[in-house]
């Protein structure tokens, strides 16, 4: 770009030479034209074109003018050059460089890609509706210990149960504390792990008879209430009545039978469940582990 301008300028400027030519021109005595690039006539004398003539004809100088209206001429192609490096400097410098011969474009980085957390398994629906404090993650279904069934739960012994009770939230992590309630029966009273504030009571009822009524969920219930705990834990292998299952729905009240805490106990992790059942087959005996 910048050559084609020169060279356009330089073309400009051929004809504005060009004028410069001289012409010779005739004068008579007074300094008058009489004539231009003709014979001169007879009187008159042959000048150059635009020669000054002073005083006389005598005193003619002959000096050709090289000026083409009133400007020089050869401040054209100066003011040319002038102006072509002034466009110069406006325009971005990056026309002017060339790109090297082994550029090549940037290495693109890999996209991100996000990889989302794994779904928790769903937990198992127990018969009533309570609050539990945090407990460790669910194990698989397909990681389930062979020999844990509702039938060996209801195979134990009402000590063997308080006992199995007592392993399942310690296993937990939970403190633990026997004691007598009123009735002379064994109350757990299980506190937080982190804090060791107390926040459930659980007991085990009868394991052999009629299913558990309401007068002993309604006792059970204002123990807790009593001791101001969160909670309370109802564990009955022979079920529940009725009156009993509606009291204790919408209330901080847990109601378990076999299946139930079956349920809580394929919630521990593997390795638990495992030393959970040895513990209860060898406590409990054959009888038990055929059942």
């Amino acid at each position: 770009m910048l050559r084609a301008c020169v060279l356009l300028l330089a073309l400009a400027a051929v004809p504005a030479t060009a004028q410069t030519t001289a012409h010779w021109t005739c004068i008579d005595a007074t300094g008058k034209t009489v004539a231009t690039d003709q014979p001169c006539p007879e009187g008159s004398t042959l000048v150059p074109a635009g020669a000054r003539v002073k005083a006389t004809l005598a005193s003619v100088q002959q000096k050709p003018d090289w000026r083409s209206q009133g400007i020089p001429v050869w401040i054209w192609p100066v003011v040319g050059i002038l102006g072509l490096l002034w466009i110069k400097t406006l325009l971005p410098e990056k026309l002017f460089r060339k790109a090297p011969a082994d550029a090549t474009p940037a290495a693109r980085q890999p996209p991100v890609v996000f990889v989302p957390p794994p779904k928790r398994a769903p937990v198992s629906p127990t018969s009533a509706v309570s609050v539990a404090p945090p407990s460790p993650a669910a194990a698989p279904a397909a990681a389930r210990i062979v020999g844990w069934t509702p039938e060996m739960i209801d195979g134990l012994s009402l000590n063997r149960l308080e006992t199995l009770v007592q392993r399942f939230w310690q296993a937990r992590s939970c403190e633990v504390t026997r004691a007598r309630g009123a009735d002379g029966g064994i109350e757990l009273l299980i506190s937080r792990p982190a804090t060791g504030k107390l926040f459930a009571l659980a007991q085990c009822a009868a394991t052999r008879g009629e299913k558990i009524g309401i007068a002993t969920v309604k006792a059970l219930a204002a123990t807790g209430l009593q001791k101001a705990t969160g909670i309370v834990v109802l564990y009955g292998l022979t079920g529940f009545t009725d009156e009993a299952l509606a009291f204790a729905k919408d209330k901080p009240v847990k109601l378990l039978n076999a299946s139930g805490l079956l349920a809580e106990i394929r919630l521990l992790p593997v390795g638990e469940q495992q030393r959970l059942l040895e513990r209860t087959l060898i406590e409990a005996g054959p009888a038990v582990a055929r059942s």
